[in-house]
């Protein structure tokens, strides 16, 4: 306890920021789709394939709309997460324009 106390500026820090998440759920949501995809793959050939998997898997994931969010979320629908990153800047990826993602459409919230 008192190794917490004396830590409790860093431990807690997050607190201090502003909408700064406060909990794993984020993560955990995450882990549940990637086991849920996984369990349909029985294996893969080597390294190489699982990473190209799973970095195809990340692409999709960060480009594909959401659709289920509700209540002060709901304004995030019909947006990828990726607009939520990505500077307005930034020069669109050739790869993602090979694979048919042409573009995003950022939203005035994702400042």
């Amino acid at each position: 306890m008192t190794t917490i106390k004396a830590r409790y500026d860093d431990l807690f820090n997050y607190l201090k920021v502003k909408d700064c998440p406060n909990n794993t759920n984020l993560i955990e949501l995450y882990n549940s789709h990637l086991n849920g995809r996984l369990k349909t793959i029985k294996g893969f050939q080597d390294i190489a394939s699982a990473r190209r998997w799973l970095n195809a898997w990340m692409i999709r994931r960060r480009t594909k709309t959401l659709t289920d969010c509700e209540g002060k979320f709901k304004y995030l629908n019909k947006h990828c997460s990726l607009e939520f990153t990505i500077k307005k800047q930034a020069i669109w990826p050739e790869q993602l324009t090979k694979l048919g993602i042409n573009k995003v459409n950022f939203s005035e919230k994702s400042d």
